[in-house]
Order: C-alpha cells, then sequence, then structure tokens
C-alpha cells in the first residue's frame, strides 16, 4: 500500500476534476433529470457529495487542530442547507479549501459552513 499522500491526493484531484468537467455543463433540465439511484435526481445526488464533503471537512479540521470530531447531531442542519438549495446551485457550490499545517499538501478539501459558496 501506498504510504505517500501525494499519490492518493492526485486520484482524488483527477476524480474531482473529472465530476466537474461533467457536471459543468448541466442545464437545469438536466440537473432535473434522474439519476442512477433513481429516486434522485442528478442535482441531489450532486447535493449528497456537497454536504458530504462539508461534513468530512469538519471531521479533518477537528482532526487537524487535536479536537474531538463532530457529532451526528451536526449533520442534520448541513443536509437541509444543501438540500434547500435549488437544483443549479447544488451543482455549482463549491466549498473553501483547508489549509493544513503541514508542506506539500494539494489544497482539495472542504471546510464547512458559510466557506461554502
Amino acid at each position: 500500500m501506498e504510504s505517500s499522500p501525494g499519490p492518493w491526493i492526485s486520484a482524488l484531484r483527477h476524480s474531482h476534476d473529472r465530476l466537474r468537467a461533467s457536471v459543468e455543463p448541466l442545464g437545469p433540465d438536466q440537473l432535473a433529470q434522474r439519476s442512477y439511484p433513481s429516486e434522485w435526481t442528478i442535482a441531489q445526488v450532486l447535493s449528497h457529495l456537497g454536504s458530504q464533503a462539508e461534513i468530512f471537512g469538519l471531521i479533518l479540521a477537528a482532526g487537524l487542530a487535536g479536537q474531538e470530531p463532530p457529532g451526528p447531531e451536526e449533520f442534520p442542519p448541513i443536509w437541509d442547507t444543501w438540500n434547500a438549495k435549488d437544483p443549479q446551485a447544488q451543482a455549482t457550490t463549491r466549498c473553501a479549501p483547508i489549509r493544513p499545517p503541514w508542506s506539500g499538501w494539494s489544497p482539495w478539501m472542504p471546510v464547512s459552513g458559510s466557506s461554502c459558496t
């Protein structure tokens, strides 16, 4: 197993870039179409990814600060915020990167709350 974070970060960055390139050209009608899990639209899948990235950002930030991670009671307000967005916003909201205290980090990890625009 790879011990250096570089290849893992590179793989995640590549995956992120591919998803972004796939989503950017989608219009409102396409975002409203059903996704592979037929009970969700494409926009709702993207909202799920965004809310989970925001939640993981909280967990990562807590870990980097040596604090306890957030509990599950902190997740519903994040889900509610993402679910309340219109389909275009669910597809285009971006989160600010975390700036970890070590060198060589490629800043791709999201952070929570008002950092997502």
